[in-house]
């Protein structure tokens, strides 16, 4: 969803024969200028709905939307913050919440899954300085990698994967998909668009109880 604010959407409808009707309201909206983007949707192993998604300030100059050709400005290195929020009982939404202490400052595109164990795992970016995807390089550099699991969004343990991720990978770039992920076999598979010199692949890292599983499996996608 790349509108300037997340809208829940409910099915009113369905059936094969006639239109699905279907209703919508906001339940967050951008802080002035910036952008509310990158949502991901997890049910908790208690059952509970959690929202994450990226709180993006305004960039310095122009507007997110502005493209280059390569990425948007309110792409990272810009200070994006991912926030939660939690669904309650009667339909209603939370409050947008900061991801508990041990997060680094700057996060962006939360890749969200819950293991076999219930164990719910999240994938992010980060950036140090002005830092992107276009400008990390394996040998200076890098685009952060961060993963951070708990049984909810308010109790996290956090561990700086980058160097890991990029010496397993051989890449140069990477960052996590944002959305909500699959579990197979028990395991979180969390994909990571990964970029080798001018090359682009998709890479799934296996995720169980805070620590990677199997190796990496390579998938032949380019040009994402």
């Amino acid at each position: 969803m790349y509108a300037s604010s997340l809208v829940y959407a409910v099915r009113m409808s369905e059936s094969y024969d006639i239109r699905c009707r279907v209703g919508a309201r906001q339940i967050v909206a951008p802080i002035g200028a910036g952008e509310a983007r990158i949502p991901a949707l997890v049910r908790l192993r208690d059952e509970r709905l959690i929202l994450f998604f990226d709180e993006r300030p305004a960039p310095a100059s122009g507007t997110g939307a502005d493209f280059n050709g390569l990425t948007m400005a309110s792409d990272l290195p810009n200070p994006n913050r991912i926030r939660w929020m939690e669904r309650d009982g009667r339909g209603g939404w939370s409050d947008p919440r900061e991801l508990p202490t041990g997060a680094p400052p700057v996060s962006s595109d939360a890749c969200v899954g819950v293991d076999g164990g219930g164990l719910m795992h999240l994938a992010f970016a980060s950036s140090e300085g002005a830092v992107g995807y276009m400008d990390s390089r394996a040998g200076g550099e890098r685009l952060r990698a961060w993963w951070a699991w708990g049984s909810g969004p308010a109790e996290l343990t956090y561990a700086d994967m980058t160097d890991a991720l990029y010496e397993v990978t051989g890449a140069d770039a990477l960052f996590s998909t944002s959305g909500a992920t699959a579990t197979v076999d028990g395991e979180v598979a969390m994909p990571y668009v990964v970029r080798v010199g001018e090359r682009t692949y998709v890479q799934v890292v296996d995720a169980r109880a805070g620590a990677p599983g199997q190796r990496p499996s390579m998938m032949a996608m380019r040009g994402l």
